[in-house]
């Protein structure tokens, strides 16, 4: 481990049972566990319990003991930034996504052992103000994800800018958009869908579909409709946000979780996408 081998770390979750994934995961990755806490025990982790690295077994947690946990690190991470993980299913990932929205903590969703470990070390390792661009592979894969997301902007903005491409107001049908995510899921039944990993136009169609049925898209739904892994989905989401493709709405009802919508400019070119479709198929 070298200079790793010094690396501290505390976990916090809804009981020591629930806590043991973490536990483990540490010590395969040779990273002392210096503490066990619960949620409730914020303000003593947060005060008392000096670390390296913040691990948050949600899984199973009394969602209201969560929340508080999330908004309170939150808050401590604009005076004292951190270096966290956390832990997720689908079940807790919208809530989690929401709270730990402005901090750089990594959300991993649904991984085996062996990802555990590898995702704990080059955590840990990065700078606590640049985590999101740790690891030599990791970062890479962001690059690389940042930069399809820029091509795909690009390429928007071009066809909205098209004026030739503006559809006619009934080009546009419920029906050509679901049939073009039936087309998407039945290629994989002819074809590896490793060969095809790439998201982003699968959320782009899951989020038209839903503007077409007047209906809202929380995280963890996208995360399916994205056919790949949560964790991957969750990088893609991210930066197709930032690249101004997706907006965050609050929902109204549960201030825990935001819904996702298409940009203005997204929709637009969807829209004109759609129409440059039906036309062709029309003449």
């Amino acid at each position: 481990m070298g200079e790793w081998d010094k690396l501290t770390a505390v976990v916090v979750a809804q009981d020591d049972e629930r806590a043991r994934p973490g536990v483990e995961a540490l010590a395969r990755a040779e990273i002392r566990c210096r503490a066990v806490a619960t949620f409730l025990d914020v303000e003593l982790v947060l005060s008392e319990m000096p670390f390296d690295l913040l691990l948050i077994e949600a899984i199973g947690a009394d969602p209201d003991q969560l929340w508080h946990f999330l908004h309170r690190l939150t808050e401590h991470a604009k005076v004292d930034p951190v270096r966290a993980v956390a832990s997720v299913t689908l079940d807790e990932l919208d809530m989690v996504a929401e709270g730990l929205l402005d901090i750089p903590c990594e959300i991993l969703c649904n991984l085996d052992e062996a990802e555990w470990a590898e995702a704990l070390l080059r955590i840990a390792r990065a700078p606590a103000r640049t985590l999101h661009d740790s690891g030599t592979s990791h970062a890479s894969r962001l690059l690389q994800v940042r930069g399809e997301v820029d091509r795909l902007a690009a390429a928007l903005r071009e066809l909205t800018e098209d004026q030739s491409a503006t559809p006619r107001s009934d080009a546009v049908t419920i029906e050509a958009v679901k049939q073009a995510i039936w087309e998407r899921r039945a290629r994989d039944r002819f074809f590896d869908s490793e060969l095809f990993a790439d998201p982003a136009w699968d959320m782009l169609l899951d989020l038209f579909l839903s503007r077409l049925e007047n209906r809202s898209t929380c995280v963890s739904s996208l995360c399916i409709a994205a056919a790949t892994p949560p964790t991957t989905a969750l990088r893609w989401i991210g930066t197709m946000t930032d690249q101004g493709l997706f907006e965050r709405h609050p929902d109204p009802n549960d201030k825990r979780r935001h819904f996702l919508h298409l940009s203005r400019d997204a929709e637009a070119a969807m829209a004109a996408y759609f129409g440059l479709l039906a036309e062709r198929r029309s003449s």
